[in-house]
């Protein structure tokens, strides 16, 4: 039953698998035109366009899960040109190098859902990646690690053998997993407006990771060999294209952030709020009436400087006072990290240019300050706010 559905999908090819000897100075070569060459061949289209919409999107905002990307698109995209080359060439040596340069893409993944989801990168997913990549080198130089086989419609290619194709499968199977359950989480904890591209790199991940996992235990790659690869080129442009139209997806995970605050800290008075997400946050007076007394005490009381964050069980409070102005600026995240303590000292440096003249005269009058959410999207690009935005 499946030889006579492969034979009757092969009617319907426009061709049959065809060589041709192509003469020059090296001598002759023959080249393999079938349907599965050009399957993988094709698959290199879609990641190239990932490769550059990521490397642009690097370019312009220099965020680094883009960096990612970009690099796991080129190993991804080297490794589909050998394999179909191969596939054109019936090189099986070609096809072994094809194979092994895709291996990097797993620690690509990795250094990319880390980017996304945590302050730095996991060792443990490091020592899988590392041990995968080892695996798979040392069984690509056994005898049967790549042997020639005939597919279901007929068609003569290279193919995984032994140990090197269980390596081989473990490495992509993990890289789909990490990429699939990331997608998904992002796309469960993002907001509403966030929510039509999450779902589009989702789908990437989806179409990667158990798509192409089913084309392998189905025997869809049994009918038309390269059609796995051609899927995990799909799912790294949806990926790549939802990434590059909403780079907030990229900081759903890693941290929240609630609430920024300018005060004078002479007085105590908030001059400025932005609010992204209000949930359990009290009044802003009351907080930064608090805070100057504690910025003041411990600045006279300890001579160590001035404080820099406080720790809480659920959530960090980073603050950027500025001395020769005393004013100060909080911002209330649920994590601290370098990108959130950058953004802050922007935030506060384009405040201090913007009101500094103001800064000299009577701060009380709060509303000389109201034009200042302008500065918000310059500092904090990439906060993901769960509500309409207050000021």
């Amino acid at each position: 039953m499946t030889v006579s559905l492969a034979n009757r999908f092969a009617d319907c090819l426009p061709f049959k698998q065809m060589f041709f000897t192509i003469n020059g100075l090296g001598g002759a070569m023959a080249l393999s035109i079938t349907f599965s060459a050009l399957v993988l061949l094709v698959s290199t289209i879609p990641v190239l366009v990932a490769i550059i919409i990521s490397t642009k999107g690097y370019i312009q905002r220099r965020y680094s899960e883009y960096f990612y990307m970009s690099i796991t698109w080129i190993f991804l995209w080297c490794g589909n040109l050998l394999i179909g080359l191969s596939y054109l060439t019936l090189d099986l040596f070609i096809y072994r190098i094809g194979i092994v340069v895709t291996g990097p893409v797993l620690f690509g993944i990795i250094f990319l859902v880390d980017s996304v989801s945590r302050n730095n990168i996991d060792p443990r997913k490091i020592l899988i990646a590392t041990a995968s990549s080892i695996a798979l080198a040392i069984y690509s130089t056994e005898p049967d690690s790549v042997i020639f086989n005939t597919s279901a419609l007929g068609e003569l290619g290279p193919s995984l053998g032994g140990n090197f194709e269980i390596a081989g499968s473990i490495t992509f199977l993990t890289a789909g997993l990490f990429w699939l359950y990331y997608m998904t989480l992002i796309h469960i904890r993002a907001p509403v407006h966030l929510k039509r591209y999450s779902l589009i790199s989702m789908l990437g991940a989806i179409v990667a990771g158990p798509g192409s996992v089913i084309a392998f235990v189905t025997g869809i790659v049994w009918f038309l060999p390269g059609v796995d690869y051609l899927l995990i080129a799909i799912g790294a442009l949806l990926t790549s294209y939802a990434f590059s139209r909403q780079p907030k997806l990229a900081y759903v995970l890693p941290f929240k952030v609630f609430r920024v605050i300018a005060f004078d800290v002479e007085s105590g008075i908030p001059v400025f709020t932005y609010t992204w997400d209000s949930r359990g946050l009290g009044d802003s007076t009351l907080f930064t009436g608090a805070l100057s007394g504690v910025i003041s005490l411990l600045k006279e009381s300890l001579g160590r400087g001035v404080i820099e964050h406080i720790a809480f069980q659920k959530g960090m409070l980073l603050i950027d006072y500025i001395p020769d102005k005393d004013i100060g600026f909080a911002l209330i995240a649920s994590k601290s990290n370098e990108t959130l303590k950058l953004a802050l000292r922007l935030f506060s440096e384009a405040f201090i240019n913007e009101f500094e003249k103001v800064l000299e005269g009577d701060r009380s009058q709060v509303d000389q300050y109201s034009e200042a959410w302008r500065l918000i999207d310059k500092a904090f690009p990439f906060v993901v706010s769960v509500e309409s935005a207050s000021r």
